[in-house]
């Protein structure tokens, strides 16, 4: 490229303007020489770049832009892309293989600088674009996830405004239902206030009526004194009037007449049903006056009429429940003194007792006697099919058999032995008859065993027996 002349308008506009832009550095007293070291070319060199007869390189431009810059003279703006333009056109101009071989390597070279910068902004953009798409699924997934949280929330909205409508509902329902109670409630009173103005009447006449009587067997008595007197009056003589003593007789308060006597107490205790048995109870805890129900411990041995101490509120609300609620104890021997207590007969503590037993026969047999009686029944066969397998199978000794026959004997006893005093009654609540579920257990536990034994050798089977054989361990 340095023997060839440059040639062509191309290459003379590109001097010109070379000369145009280090023309105010020279007339400021620079020097050619000067460029020419801070460009790393001959001086000479410099001088034909300057007249035209050589083409200056792209990098010559770049170096004279670096120097000037560091004189505080930089070209001026668009001078530098003007020199870049005119250095192209004059290289694409030249008829210089070389020249144009230097101008293709210098295109190539940029075009790769600009290749390497399209690729790191090209990596840039595409991690850029990355970041963007994973924010963008990201705020797809937030926003999924609030949409499902809003249907969530309204669903639980509408769900609380459903029970809110519920509750709201059973509320009001409520408060009618209490209106009702209280309604209800002050009709009861009402009743137990006519009852006792009642009781109290009767009270009031049948103690009017006990009087009556003893005052009518009194009355001869009172005669026959009263003609003896007078016989004696007329036999002496007068006294004046003043002298008549005045009299002191006063009736005396009757008491209540004895609560066995068959002739002014009606007979109590008669009921089919524990509904009548209650109303016979609170019969006679009325005729007893109304008085409070004491303890058991506190009526024995004690007089009817002079207890002693006052119930716990345990006691009291135990035995309230006899009178009221149908309730009664287990045992007769708890009932009867109370029912001495309250002033009842011999006879009417026997018809009571009758009646008791009638009641306590027709209960419902307890559920968990039922329950025990039947786990009972179910642990024997399953005892027993397991024992049947290892029987069976020709893989054990007969040392590992007999050990399963007694150890299923053992168990079975154990069981057998819990299931009866679980279905029978207790010794401190003895029953007035012996419950089914203590036969079932005392007379079906043997067959059962028989059975599981008898049924596997008889059909050959015990697809059961050997699975709870396995799940023991004993095959």
């Amino acid at each position: 490229m340095d023997e060839q002349r440059a040639v062509g308008p191309a290459a003379a506009a590109y001097a010109a303007a070379l000369r145009a832009a280090v023309s105010g550095f020279t007339a400021q007293g620079g020097t050619q020489r000067e460029i020419a070291v801070a460009a790393h070319v001959a001086p000479a060199t410099l001088s034909r770049y300057l007249s035209g007869e050589r083409i200056a390189p792209h990098g010559f431009v770049a170096s004279l832009d670096a120097f000037l810059t560091e004189r505080e003279r930089p070209l001026g703006d668009g001078v530098r892309e003007r020199l870049e333009g005119l250095c192209g056109r004059a290289h694409e101009a030249s008829r210089s293989p070389a020249v144009q071989l230097e101008h293709l390597k210098q295109e190539l070279a940029r075009v790769r600088g600009e290749k390497r910068a399209g690729g790191g902004e090209l990596a840039a953009l595409k991690t850029h674009a990355d970041q963007l798409a994973g924010e963008l699924e990201r705020a797809l997934e937030r926003a999924r996830r609030a949409e499902t949280e809003r249907g969530l929330l309204v669903r639980r909205v509408d769900e609380q405004e459903q029970k809110l409508q519920s509750a709201q509902s059973y509320t009001r329902q409520l408060q009618a239902e209490l209106t009702a109670q209280h309604d209800q409630v002050v009709l009861v009173q009402r009743e137990v206030e006519v009852l006792r103005r009642q009781n109290k009447t009767l009270l009031d006449e049948n103690t009017a009526t006990t009087s009556s009587e003893t005052l009518e067997g009194a009355v001869p008595a009172v005669s026959t004194q009263a003609g003896e007197g007078e016989a004696e009056q007329n036999a002496r003589p007068s006294l004046p009037p003043r002298d008549v003593p005045t009299s002191t007789f006063k009736p005396l308060i009757p008491t209540p007449p004895p609560a066995d006597e068959p002739k002014r107490v009606r007979l109590l205790g008669r009921a089919d049903t524990s509904e009548e048995f209650t109303a016979q109870l609170q019969a006679l805890h009325a005729r007893a006056g109304g008085t409070e129900v004491w303890p058991v411990d506190r009526l024995v041995g004690l007089s009817p009429s002079r207890p002693y101490g006052g119930p716990t509120r345990e006691d009291r609300l135990l035995m309230s429940r006899w009178f009221t609620m149908g309730e009664y104890p287990q045992d007769w021997r708890r009932l009867e003194p109370v029912l001495r207590g309250l002033g009842a007969s011999s006879l009417e503590v026997k018809t009571f007792s009758a009646s008791y037993a009638r009641i306590r026969e027709t209960r419902p047999t307890r559920a968990s006697h039922v329950i025990a009686a039947v786990l009972t029944l179910a642990a024997v066969a399953v005892i027993w099919l397991g024992a049947t397998a290892v029987l069976q199978s020709d893989t054990e000794s007969w040392i590992a058999k007999t050990l399963t026959v007694l150890g299923a004997l053992a168990t079975s006893a154990i069981v057998w032995g819990t299931g009866v005093s679980s279905t029978l009654p207790k010794p401190d609540e003895p029953s007035l008859h012996k419950e089914w579920p203590a036969d079932l257990v005392i007379f079906f536990a043997p067959a059962t065993l028989l059975v599981a034994i008898i049924v596997p050798f008889a059909t050959g089977t015990n697809a059961w027996g050997h699975w709870i054989a396995d799940l023991t361990g004993l095959l």
